[in-house]
């Protein structure tokens, strides 16, 4: 009987003691996530302080650029800046079937009276509402009803300026990553950057392991979020860089 009750006795502590040390590995869990967030939140305004937002190195008065991203499906892009006045022409690189109408090689996009040859893509376009291309005039900005916007294909690209994206990992001066998002601005053909556009994001190491999708986790916070004006539009960006009415 004894021998029994003492067995007892040394079950009983030892589920105990389980418990105990279960409670200690879900203290210091939540003390890992919590430090995780203190010290990404503390990059995050340590990156945005020095070098988030816009930076603008030089500003030029530009008649046109390059739209220098990767050859992409979206014909309205580079159209939506001749639209908004941003440039007269945008050139860009259509890639094998990745652009509808147009074959592979360089192209520019400029506004034509709508008598123009040059608006047969545009007239396609147009005749197929899912593209949802606006005609020149639903953008205001005193243009006619009579333009189009004509693509036409370029042998030889004759834009000065460039802008493009990037992303990539930084670490910060507390030894802890974010991520970041920049648009440049720079000149071609030496890439000089003229302007960067940063936005560095905090992903707590927990989210991974929260994300039911299989992701990489939910952003916690970012210099936009932080700052809503101190990340500028692109529309912006390229207004104050590349249409400084000053430097015509």
């Amino acid at each position: 009987m004894t021998g029994l009750f003492n067995t007892r006795i040394t079950l009983s502590q030892l589920f105990r003691g389980l418990c105990g040390l279960a409670g200690l590995a879900v203290a210091y869990g939540i003390y890992l996530v919590t430090q995780d967030y203190a010290r990404g939140r503390e990059a995050l305004a340590q990156m945005c302080e020095a070098s988030g937002g816009l930076t603008v190195y030089e500003s030029v008065f530009a008649t046109g650029y390059r739209e220098a991203q990767r050859p992409g499906t979206c014909l309205n892009c580079p159209a939506e800046f001749v639209g908004k006045k941003l440039a007269d022409f945008i050139e860009f690189e259509s890639s094998d079937g990745a652009r509808p109408f147009l074959e592979p090689g360089e192209y520019r996009v400029s506004l034509a009276e709508d008598s123009d040859p040059r608006c047969a893509v545009y007239t396609r376009l147009r005749e197929r509402p899912h593209y949802s291309l606006r005609s020149p005039a639903e953008y205001g900005h005193g243009l006619d009803i009579h333009q189009c916007f004509a693509f036409e294909r370029i042998d030889q690209p004759m834009a000065r300026y460039s802008f493009w994206s990037r992303s990539g990992r930084v670490t910060a001066a507390n030894g802890y990553g974010l991520t970041v998002q920049e648009w440049i601005v720079s000149e071609l053909p030496s890439q000089r950057i003229l302007a960067a556009n940063r936005n560095y994001a905090f992903y707590p190491k927990i989210g991974p392991y929260l994300d039911e999708s299989g992701g990489g986790g939910t952003q916690d916070s970012s210099c936009e979020s932080r700052n809503p004006r101190g990340i500028v539009r692109l529309d912006d960006m390229l207004r104050r860089v590349l249409r400084d009415e000053t430097k015509r």
